[in-house]
């Protein structure tokens, strides 16, 4: 039975395999881009739908954070000389995210230069 765009997609059945053995959820690149969107208050429902679609499937192939983070090490600036050191430093300049003068908000920035 086809879905309607009314319809919500439900996860639920799913729960275990996002969360992991470790619960901390998913770190594939379908699930990072849903987080990412979600993050940067982007139109949610293709990358939810493409989420979904996989689980249906079983394709979905879950990433803890332990493989991850492995993934993120083994693209140290000492191996591939991209400037990445930690998971922290590869999400806020390798997708995108950018950063302010002062911190995530720039808060600093302003206080210290008021005008």
């Amino acid at each position: 039975m086809p879905r309607s765009s009314q319809t919500p997609l439900d996860f639920s059945p799913f729960d275990d395999e996002l969360s992991g053995k470790d619960g901390m959820g998913c770190h594939c690149s379908l699930c990072n881009d849903l987080k990412y969107a979600h993050g940067r208050h982007d139109y949610l429902l293709p990358y939810s739908a493409a989420l979904h679609a996989a689980l249906v499937a079983g394709t979905h192939v879950h990433v803890s954070w332990g493989e991850w983070t492995e993934k993120l090490r083994s693209n140290a600036p000492s191996r591939t000389g991209r400037g990445y050191q930690s998971a922290g430093s590869f999400m806020a300049s390798g997708t995108g995210i950018g950063m302010t003068p002062g911190g995530i908000t720039g808060s600093t920035y302003r206080k210290e230069n008021g005008r």
